[in-house]
């Protein structure tokens, strides 16, 4: 398992990332994290990013699940407004103002709230609306967010805002580019727009001092550059905490290549290795071979390799029967002709260095 006991963790945030192929056991690990670990943190969050996953669809004592398999976390394109503004509003609440402004800034994003969008849902059932004293309340508030910029919002607002959004209040965020004068809802926004940012909220919002906080698949939806981003998004969120350890379980190797600072670690799975970010090979591509045995078009690993095992061969540090198992192992792959032209020549000069030695 993961070297995160409290004997070996500091007031530094540490970092984890697992890598895998599918069906290697990722997801399962994370769901055996929030068991092994419970007596090591004061609060573990389960964040899944798919519909699938291997946590328990509930929370239970110091585990908090926030995946999409549970009816309160369920997230559908005609409640994304609503779940995004009830993160927001719950940050502000509890006076996590500064982590909002990280956030945003961080996305390159701004954020302002629609007053003028918002009614009282006349479809909620009786019971589930707001008191009339509770409507009162929040038609002041956004009385008052008409006037002011979402930062000047007080906690009491925020806390009456959030409490009728939960019923039959309909009153959103809107969400746009730092750059640019124009705001979405967030059902408008791309799907990777929102990935990233119901992420880095939610993890703004549960996380705390001493924390594990167990993410499955962040990369669904985001394009390369995006998934890139992850990691310096992830420790810039926790900046302001300390002795939290966050899980990531990947697919990714672009996440995983930009894993950079000292306390980033990569636990392969299923051989259990776990290595420093700066022990990962630089090449991207010689991290897709070593992880998922796959060999991209412009990939140089056959030419290096013939050319390293060559050298190792005429420097007597490889035999030319382990030379040539080496090599033949690339044939189990999908090769290009390129690949395949390199692999034969080099097979020829081993062939002829062998019955040169005899």
């Amino acid at each position: 398992m993961l070297p995160i006991n409290r004997n070996i963790r500091s007031k530094s945030n540490l970092f984890f990332y697992i890598i895998g192929n599918n069906g290697s056991g990722k997801s399962t690990f994370l769901n055996r994290c929030t068991q092994i670990y419970s007596e090591d943190f004061g609060k573990i969050v389960a964040l899944p990013c798919g519909m699938l996953d291997r946590f328990e669809p509930k929370s239970n004592g110091k585990v908090h699940y926030l995946g999409y398999r549970s009816k309160q976390n369920a997230v559908f394109l005609t409640t994304l407004n609503k779940s995004i503004t009830l993160l927001i509003l719950a940050l502000l609440k509890n006076s996590k103002k500064a982590l909002i402004e990280t956030v945003l800034e961080d996305l390159h994003m701004e954020l302002s709230f629609s007053p003028a969008a918002t009614m009282w849902d006349k479809r909620t059932p009786q019971t589930r609306r707001a008191s009339e004293i509770q409507r009162a309340a929040a038609e002041s508030a956004i009385e008052r967010c008409k006037k002011i910029d979402w930062r000047q919002i007080s906690v009491n607002d925020a806390d009456i805002l959030e409490q009728c959004l939960r019923l039959d209040l309909r009153f959103f965020c809107k969400l746009g580019p730092k750059d640019k004068p124009d705001r979405y809802f967030p059902e408008d926004l791309s799907s990777g727009y929102v990935q990233k940012i119901r992420l880095l909220l939610t993890v703004a919002q549960e996380a705390e001092d001493n924390c594990l906080i167990l993410i499955d698949e962040p990369e669904i939806s985001l394009h390369v550059t995006w998934q890139a981003e992850l990691p310096k998004l992830f420790r810039s969120t926790l900046s302001s905490l300390t002795k939290c350890v966050v899980v990531v379980a990947t697919h990714s190797p672009v996440i995983i290549s930009n894993t950079t600072q000292e306390l980033d670690f990569i636990y392969t799975i299923p051989d259990g290795e776990t290595v420093t970010s700066q022990e990962i090979p630089a090449n991207i591509e010689k991290l897709l071979f070593k992880q998922f045995h796959y060999l991209s078009l412009s990939s140089s690993i056959v030419p290096e390799t013939c050319a390293r095992v060559l050298h190792n061969l005429t420097h007597d540090t490889l035999t030319a029967a382990q030379a040539r198992q080496e090599l033949n192992n690339f044939y189990e792959n999908d090769l290009t002709p390129r690949d395949k032209n390199f692999l034969e020549k080099a097979l020829e000069i081993i062939d002829i260095t062998n019955n040169h030695d005899e």
